[in-house]
């Protein structure tokens, strides 16, 4: 084992520079997701949560496409400007794994300046994925919300306690530090 080597430290995952997301304060108390079906657990997320009673998740959107239904539907995704906005809007984004652990989702999420809930399959251990972790960013305490599940039976059951989870957050802290964080979630502040 080589031990001259420097360790590997996650770094955000990042669209070209022309599509960082504005940043915008004003927030509606809400949850949203729109994405790709690309594993189990956003399969799952629209069944779980369309209908909550405790928090507003009317925003979360079924996926398209991916391993149940093969090729995306075109008319089931929202058009970028719409993303945009439901984004920078809602006070909570999901941003589950996707093809790879953290998904685009989660650093557009900061650049918006609202708070990412990273729903990961990798439990526990979902925070090692994260940037900035290595310089003391506790992402579960201070930025978003870290939600691991391991195995595909209790997904259902862990994600239906998620609303009622967000509610409880206090996100005045989380917001400050999502302002104060977020050029490093850019291209010019990586």
């Amino acid at each position: 084992e080589r031990t001259d080597s420097p360790p590997s430290i996650p770094i955000p995952l990042l669209h070209k520079s022309n599509r960082t997301l504005p940043f915008t304060a004003e927030k509606e108390p809400r949850a949203f997701f729109a994405g790709d079906c690309s594993n189990f657990i956003r399969i799952a997320l629209a069944d779980t949560l369309a209908n909550s009673p405790i928090y507003d998740m009317s925003q979360v959107h079924p996926c398209v496409g991916g391993p149940k239904t093969g090729e995306a539907d075109p008319s089931a995704h929202l058009e970028f400007n719409e993303f945009v906005r439901q984004v920078s809007s809602s006070l909570w984004v999901l941003a589950p794994a996707g093809t790879y652990p953290p998904a685009f989702t989660l650093y557009e999420t900061i650049q918006a300046g609202s708070l990412p809930v990273y729903i990961s399959p990798d439990g526990a251990d979902a925070q090692r994925f994260l940037p900035y972790s290595d310089l003391g960013l506790d992402w579960d305490a201070d930025l978003g919300m870290l939600w691991g599940t391991r195995t595909r039976g209790n997904l259902a059951g862990s994600l239906a306690k998620l609303p009622q989870k967000l509610k409880a957050r206090s996100v005045e802290h989380r917001l400050r530090i999502a302002r104060w964080m977020r050029h490093l979630f850019t291209i010019e502040g990586v």
